[in-house]
C-alpha cells in the first residue's frame, strides 16, 4: 500500500511539474485551422520546441473534450502546459471594421486580409444563400426583393473569432444592422428595401454627413416628379469600380439597372454598407428644400440647385477655380 502511495505521490509531482513549471521553448506565433486534429497541433507544438510530449498532449485533450480554438496564435517563451492550455482554448480575436460606403466586393477583400478566407465565397453567400438562412430570424430581410443581400452588412467595428464561417460573420453583420436600424422605427415599413437602397445613395454621394439630409431631399424631389435620379455612384457600382470619382460619358452609357442615368427610381439593391445616420436622412429629408440638382465643390461638400441652368452655372464656376 505504501508503495502504491508513493507512487501516485511521484506521478502527481510530475504531473504538477508538467502542468504548472514552464518549459525553455521560444517564443512561437502559429496559426491552427478550423478542424485541425489535436494530434497534428500537437506535432506543430513538439517540432517547434512548444512541447516534448505529443502523446501527453493527445491524453490531455481528449480527457478535457479537445478545447483548442482555430486561429492565429502567438505562444510566450518558457510557458507551462497549464499556460499553454489556457491560450489555446481562448479563441483569440482579430478586428474588422467595415467602413459605411463599402460595396460587398470591398467587404470581401478587407475581411480576407484579417481572417484569410476566399473572398468570393463570401460575396457568393451574402448575394445567393444568406437570405433563406436568416430571413426567419430578421424581419428586415421580407422586404428584399431579390436573394442579394448587398448593403444588409452594418458598418461597425467588429472583434471577430479567426475561422468563423461566412454564415457565422453574415448573421453577425445583419444582426448588427436589425439592431442599430431597426432601433429607429417603430416597426419595420413595408418600404424598409428601398429606404436601405436611397440611403447608399446618399452614403455615396457625399463625405458630409451635416449635408446628408439635404442631399436625401434633392432625391427625393427627383422621384415625387418621376425624374431620374442620376447619381454617379451608382454607374461607378455598375462599373464594379465602386470608387471611381470622375465618369466618362461613355460610362454613363453602360447597361445596367444600377445605371440611375439611364434608368427611373432606385436601382435594385443598396449599392454600400449605410450609417445610421443615412439611413436617418433617407427616412427624414430636409424639410421645405426645393433643390433638384448638386455638384461637389471638391471639399467633400455640394453646391445645390434647384433649376439645370443654375446647375450648369455652379458646375462652370467650380471647374473655374
Amino acid at each position: 500500500m505504501g508503495w502504491i502511495s508513493l507512487a501516485f505521490c511521484v506521478g502527481l509531482t510530475i504531473w504538477a511539474g508538467l502542468w504548472l513549471y514552464p518549459w525553455p521553448n521560444p517564443e512561437t506565433r502559429l496559426t491552427i485551422a478550423p478542424g485541425t486534429p489535436a494530434i497534428h497541433v500537437a506535432q506543430t507544438l513538439k517540432s517547434t520546441g512548444i512541447i516534448r510530449s505529443t502523446t501527453l498532449f493527445k491524453i490531455i485533450t481528449t480527457i478535457a473534450g479537445n478545447p483548442i480554438k482555430p486561429g492565429p496564435y502567438r505562444i510566450p517563451e518558457s510557458v507551462s502546459w497549464m499556460k499553454l492550455f489556457a491560450i489555446l482554448k481562448q479563441p483569440p480575436t482579430v478586428s474588422f471594421t467595415i467602413i459605411p460606403g463599402m460595396a460587398l466586393p470591398e467587404i470581401a477583400h478587407s475581411l480576407a486580409r484579417v481572417d484569410p478566407r476566399d473572398p468570393q465565397k463570401f460575396i457568393d453567400y451574402v448575394r445567393h444563400h444568406a437570405k433563406s438562412d436568416l430571413l426567419q430570424d430578421f424581419p428586415v430581410l421580407q422586404q428584399t426583393p431579390s436573394n442579394n443581400l448587398e448593403g444588409y452588412l452594418f458598418p461597425e467595428t467588429y472583434f471577430i473569432e479567426p475561422g468563423m464561417t461566412n454564415a457565422q460573420l453574415t448573421r453577425l453583420f445583419i444582426e448588427q444592422l436589425h439592431e442599430q436600424l431597426g432601433a429607429q422605427l417603430p416597426h419595420i415599413p413595408p418600404n424598409f428595401h428601398a429606404v436601405l437602397t436611397l440611403a447608399s445613395l446618399i452614403e455615396k454621394e457625399s463625405q458630409n454627413p451635416d449635408e446628408f439630409r439635404k442631399v436625401s431631399a434633392v432625391f427625393h424631389n427627383r422621384l415625387a416628379r418621376n425624374q431620374r435620379l442620376e447619381s454617379c455612384p451608382t454607374v461607378a457600382y455598375a462599373l464594379g469600380n465602386y470608387r471611381k470619382k470622375t465618369l466618362t460619358f461613355e460610362d454613363l452609357t453602360v447597361q445596367s439597372p444600377y445605371n440611375t442615368y439611364r434608368v427611373f427610381g432606385l436601382p435594385p439593391t443598396p449599392i454600400a454598407a449605410v450609417s445610421a445616420r443615412a439611413f436617418h436622412a433617407a427616412v427624414h429629408p430636409e424639410a421645405n428644400f426645393p433643390f433638384y440638382y448638386f455638384v461637389s465643390d471638391g471639399t467633400g461638400n455640394h453646391v445645390f440647385s434647384k433649376t439645370y441652368s443654375d446647375h450648369l452655372h455652379h458646375q462652370k464656376q467650380l471647374l473655374q477655380q
